[in-house]
């Protein structure tokens, strides 16, 4: 319902991607809610799983029927979040030659890969690791 608000609202010329995720401790269970956003990334046991969506941005038609994606969580998932300032290649890369640390340390890694080349769009990353949240 929030998603069908915010697309009310700006309902015009104006378009925009969404890309949510909502995690239950309790039930262990990830919701996500993507309109026309970049892909999310589920890590889990060193594989590499991507969430796509297919919907349009919102606020591009009236009624808007956003993708949601429901995950059981395992207590060593990760999950990476991305812009489209980011290529699938360089993620890959990421996987291939990171060094399990902490979320700081990983994030810092893909950062530093992203740096090797002057960016073209915004480039921007969120990694959280659902361990602290799940126990």
């Amino acid at each position: 319902q929030a998603v069908k608000t915010i697309n009310s609202l700006i309902h015009s010329d104006v378009f925009a991607t969404l890309d949510i995720v909502c995690i239950n401790a309790h039930t262990k269970k990830a919701y996500l809610v993507k309109s026309a956003a970049c892909p999310t990334f589920l890590i889990r046991k060193g594989r590499l799983l991507q969430l796509d969506g297919h919907s349009l941005p919102v606020g591009i038609i009236e009624e808007i029927e956003p993708d949601c994606i429901e995950l059981q969580l395992e207590s060593e998932d990760e999950i990476l979040m991305i812009s489209d300032g980011i290529h699938l290649q360089e993620v890959q890369y990421w996987m291939q030659t990171r060094e399990k640390g902490n979320v700081h340390e990983e994030l810092k890694q893909l950062m530093q890969i992203l740096n090797r080349r002057v960016r073209e769009d915004d480039s921007t990353a969120l990694l959280f690791g659902l361990e602290p949240l799940l126990n």
